[in-house]
């Protein structure tokens, strides 16, 4: 998918029009590629008429939303993991629902005063599976008095692909304690999806409802098809 095609597609997406399989490039580009990210940041708060709200500050109201029923596929692959995983503990059965493709990364324009060089390996240790590797390089050049957003958010996923859960937690909460609209969605997911991996069933769905109930999020349907299946359990 180019840029052109993209931007004739972020309404569509922000109104949930688009096919399954047009939905997934969609998002696919958009997280590889920082103009059309950003693009749709804007259109997405231009549509809600709002800024991100901090969830510490103000607990959303949980609007109502029907959902369709699971296909008999999708119900026949929760029981089959209910079974298999139920000589384990509910933290296992919470890591399999919770996998995820980690965000692609692409070099575009350095924004931020960090170390370009250090960051710049740290990425490619990250777009090649290395996430130890990648975030002792993020780890270095983080900081909490010159935060980088970029940076934080990254760490945090490397954070979350290596169990280093807590630490984690602290990277998305930072960008989301600080309302930074550039990552800010993303944050509230991957922080539920941690909070998933560490066995906190409740506090899991009360972030991932953030987006679910917030229709103009590009995460909104994700957080939705993720609380159906911690529910399911």
């Amino acid at each position: 998918m180019n840029c052109n095609s993209f931007d004739s597609l972020i309404i569509p997406y922000l109104s949930d029009k688009l096919d399954e399989e047009k939905t997934e490039l969609f998002e696919m580009h958009y997280f590889t590629c920082e103009s059309c990210f950003e693009n749709l940041k804007i259109a997405q708060h231009l549509n809600s008429g709002r800024v991100p709200i901090r969830p510490e500050l103000r607990q959303r109201a949980f609007v109502f939303r029907p959902i369709f029923a699971l296909s008999s596929l999708m119900l026949a692959f929760v029981f089959s993991m209910m079974f298999f995983f139920i000589g384990n503990n509910g933290a296992s059965i919470y890591y399999e629902i919770s996998k995820f493709s980690p965000p692609n990364f692409i070099k575009t324009e350095t924004r931020g005063n960090y170390n370009e060089a250090v960051f710049d390996k740290g990425m490619e240790y990250y777009n090649a599976g290395d996430y130890s590797s990648a975030l002792e390089k993020l780890t270095r050049i983080s900081s909490k008095q010159n935060i980088n957003y970029k940076v934080f958010f990254f760490k945090g996923i490397s954070n979350l692909l290596t169990d280093n859960l807590e630490e984690a937690i602290d990277d998305f909460s930072i960008i989301i304690q600080n309302m930074n609209p550039a990552y800010f969605d993303e944050a509230i997911y991957y922080k539920g999806i941690t909070l998933l991996r560490m066995n906190k069933k409740k506090e899991a769905i009360s972030t991932l409802k953030n987006l679910s109930t917030d229709k103009y999020s590009p995460l909104s349907n994700k957080a939705i098809n993720l609380i159906s299946k911690i529910e399911a359990l």
